[in-house]
């Protein structure tokens, strides 16, 4: 009886054994489970709080502007939220406020336009330091003056705050400066005739040209060219094509736009011209001239022209100048070919009652003039 209680007394006590080691690894495996999911919420945290910074379009710490390229760019608008407005690209507080006419500096501008180009705008030196994004001073002489350039459109983009962003270039189309036309949201604390000013030049943009691209989205390819005035503003935000130095402009305060139309597919290439033959001599002869080129009056008189080299394309006229107060001007032909031999042949009758002496007659082919002489006699 003795060993069957001890034999139980075994058995319970393996069981309790077996239940408390099993009972072990469940919490090891619970506390495991735990670490994990705080380590993934860890994960998700510090994610969260560098989303702005990593969704792009945004400060790059120092205030120093630099540029993206397309594809970063278009990348970090797909991972930032829909709500979300990266530092240095709302127009409501910091040095974006400048954007809005919201800043206590405004009153210091200078409004009469000083023409500037591309160039020169990204040729400016750089500010030490830098404006901050927090920063809403404005920096003389740059955003206190108003300047007016005409550019090539380049595209346009759209900020999270409305803002469109458009880039404007040079002639070959290879250096870039960004214009900042923000929306009527932007400017309610502007004077009325600013707000107004804004607000209808970022329509007038759109009129033109349409409107901008969603948030998020690429670039939307731009044609025809348009004269802009508006403050200088130094941009920390990255912008694909923004000049290394920061300079932009902003708020756009005119907007005066030439062109057929913005969509580049649109546009006709503008014909490369022929360039017109160079004529190097021209020379004049009276067909079937008598020995001493003397005609009486009345008579009929026939000129023409020869040019060296010979050459298709080229114009010439004829102007005769005969014993005051006469003087005839007649078109000439066109040469036709180099290979034909055609020369410009006028036809013309010397008036009866014109007064005896010389007169001249000049023909002009290119640019280049011959002269005459034609003895004027009386009627035989």
């Amino acid at each position: 009886m003795g060993s069957r209680h001890a034999g139980i007394r075994g058995w319970a006590f393996l069981l309790a054994s077996s239940g408390l080691g099993l009972g072990l690894v469940s919490l090891a495996m619970a506390a495991t489970g735990r670490a994990a999911t705080h380590k993934e919420s860890d994960s998700a945290l510090l994610y969260s709080s560098h989303l702005a910074s990593l969704a792009g379009d945004s400060s790059h710490g120092s205030g120093s502007p630099a540029t993206a390229t397309p594809t970063q760019t278009a990348s970090a608008a797909a991972t930032a939220t829909a709500t979300s407005t990266p530092p240095g690209q709302t127009c409501s507080s910091g040095h974006g406020a400048l954007l809005g006419f919201s800043d206590a500096g405004v009153g210091s501008i200078t409004r009469t336009p000083l023409v500037t180009t591309i160039g020169a705008l990204r040729s400016l030196p750089q500010p030490s330091p830098f404006p901050s994004l927090s920063d809403a001073t404005r920096l003389a002489p740059f955003e206190t003056t108003v300047y007016s350039v005409t550019a090539n459109l380049v595209s346009m983009s759209q900020l999270r705050d409305g803002t469109i962003v458009l880039l404007i270039g040079d002639n070959a189309g290879e250096a870039t400066v960004p214009v900042f036309l923000p929306p009527r949201s932007c400017t309610s604390a502007a004077e009325p005739s600013d707000q107004g000013a804004i607000s209808g030049d970022f329509n007038a943009l759109r009129i033109a040209c349409g409107d901008p691209p969603a948030v998020g989205a690429g670039p939307q390819a731009l044609a025809g060219s348009a004269t802009i005035t508006g403050p200088g503003f130094w941009n920390s935000a990255k912008i694909d094509g923004a000049p290394a130095n920061g300079a932009s402009l902003g708020p756009v305060l005119s907007f005066s736009f030439s062109g057929a139309s913005c969509d580049p597919s649109m546009v006709t290439p503008t014909p490369t011209p022929s360039p017109t033959p160079t004529v190097q001599t021209t020379y004049i002869g009276i067909v079937g001239a008598t020995t001493s080129n003397a005609y009486s009056v009345g008579s009929p008189i026939r000129v023409q022209a020869s040019i060296v080299p010979a050459a298709s394309g080229v114009s010439c006229s004829l102007s005769y100048h005969g014993p005051p107060p006469y003087v005839i001007r007649l078109q000439g032909p066109t040469f036709e070919t180099a290979a034909d031999g055609s020369t410009p042949v006028w036809s013309f009758t010397i008036p009866a009652d014109s007064v005896v002496g010389d007169a001249q007659a000049i023909a002009d082919c290119g640019g280049r003039p011959a002269t005459t002489t034609i003895h004027v006699t009386a009627a035989t």
